[in-house]
């Protein structure tokens, strides 16, 4: 995910290299890598900050800081360089149903492909940097929903754009409900919107985050999900009732949510993946996993056993939660 808080790839580039006669000098230093780490694979690209896993559990898919947008097929292990290729860092990674994989970059640029066969499709770009999309199926076929980062959502049906303003400084995430008649959206500014997407009208507003919301993840039945913030804050919200059931903290920023089976998994801005039991009252910390590095990046395997992140370096990682 894309955030104010200090960019993703220059922090790295700060924290990482030294200024040398006008020459940036990366220095690598080896990791002690913890027991719960299992493999890794590297990218035949740029440093790595968005990462999933497509719908049908057959590849691994990650955006780079160059525009690269790499798949490896889960079974082989193989890499392949998505063409066409661009400049813009990765921004959003996102699939339909029917296999439409969505890549978009800082300039606000939308490339496409159809799965399998991952065939390049030309699609209509709103200009301006997209943080969220969301697809939603219509007795037409297929629209599709984007959140950009002056607070505008736009929706793209047909190849037909539409802009309106959302009444958020920025979009970071949007989900549909279970009948795709309701759009929730959250913002930079910490909001979380309902509309009607039959009426077009704004249902309900909460200001439940102090602080930008950095992840939004729903529950398999959709009748709850859960939205996560830089400062750290973790709340499971009650989808028909439009209220926060309980809140949950880790000392550092929330810089993804999965799902491991039944347990909830927060990826932290610390370097830390931490694994929670969910009771209709609390989110209980069962176990933390320290990977070293910032996680800008993190997904769920096929066969739900593995974690896999990334932090701005050539590599995804694979861990297994104890």
């Amino acid at each position: 995910m894309w955030h104010r808080k200090p960019i993703q790839i220059v922090m790295f580039v700060l924290a990482a290299a030294m200024l040398v006669g006008g020459v940036v000098v990366f220095q690598r230093t080896e990791r002690k890598m913890p027991p719960e780490f299992v493999e890794r694979l590297t990218a035949p690209a740029g440093r790595l900050s968005s990462l999933r896993t497509s719908l049908d559990g057959k590849y691994l898919i990650a955006g780079g800081s160059d525009g690269a947008v790499i798949v490896w097929d889960w079974t082989t292990r193989k890499p392949q360089l998505l063409e066409p290729t661009s400049i813009q860092p990765i921004v959003t990674l996102a699939e339909s149903t029917d296999g439409l994989l969505v890549a978009t970059g800082l300039q606000g640029q939308l490339r496409g492909w159809q799965l399998p066969e991952f065939t390049p499709l030309k699609l209509t770009s709103p200009e301006v940097p997209i943080t969220a999309i969301a697809f939603r199926q219509t007795t037409d076929g297929r629209s599709m929903l984007l959140g950009l980062s002056d607070g505008r959502i736009a929706t793209l049906d047909g190849g037909k754009l539409t802009l309106r303003k959302s009444g958020h400084r920025g979009v970071k995430a949007l989900w549909l409900s279970k009948d795709q008649d309701e759009l929730v959206s959250v913002g930079t500014e910490g909001k979380v919107l309902w509309y009607n997407l039959k009426t077009k009208n704004l249902i309900a507003t909460s200001a439940a985050h102090p602080t930008e919301i950095s992840a939004v993840l729903p529950f398999a039945d959709q009748s709850r999900f859960v939205t996560a913030d830089w400062d750290g804050h973790i709340k499971v919200w009650d989808a028909k009732a439009r209220k926060v059931l309980w809140t949950a903290q880790q000392p550092d920023g929330v810089s993804g949510l999965t799902w491991l089976g039944e347990q909830l998994v927060s990826a932290g801005w610390d370097g830390k993946l931490r694994g929670w039991a969910l009771t209709p009252e609390q989110a209980i910390l069962e176990v933390t996993v320290e990977t070293g590095r910032p996680i800008h990046g993190l997904a769920v395997m096929p066969d739900s056993s593995l974690l896999a992140t990334v932090s701005a370096s050539r590599e995804v990682e694979f861990w297994k939660l104890k």
